[in-house]
């Protein structure tokens, strides 16, 4: 299966990631990560589904997952000021993620999460 956002292209059988023609290196979490929020788009994820979904259940420090998330951000050429493609909002102080395309976001003006744009 292969997802294309922007410039970017997300090949799940090659376990690749390319921005135009060239491949981006990532860590496999990081990967994984990327995964999960682009077969999650849609719906909102909690932090324990996303730990149970990329992480199988392990403990994981908020700032392992801060990690990966600047990872997975400068990988889409996106970064923690820009947010044009992962954006993290707050909703009740529990950060949580989902992707959304922008036209889907227009129609949920009140969700709040980790925002992954796909346009």
């Amino acid at each position: 299966m292969v997802f294309r956002f922007g410039d970017h292209v997300l090949d799940l059988e090659r376990r690749e990631l390319r921005r135009g023609a060239e491949p981006v290196a990532l860590e496999p979490q990081v990967f994984d990560l990327l995964v999960y929020l682009v077969r999650n788009r849609g719906r909102v994820v909690s932090k324990d589904d996303l730990i149970d979904g990329v992480w199988g259940g392990r403990i994981v420090s908020d700032s392992a997952l801060t990690t990966r998330f600047n990872a997975a951000r400068k990988a889409v050429n996106d970064s923690g000021a820009a947010q044009r493609v992962i954006r993290t909002v707050h909703r009740k102080q529990r950060p949580r993620t989902a992707i959304f395309r922008r036209r889907d976001i227009k129609r949920y003006p009140r969700l709040m999460g980790i925002l992954v744009s796909l346009d």
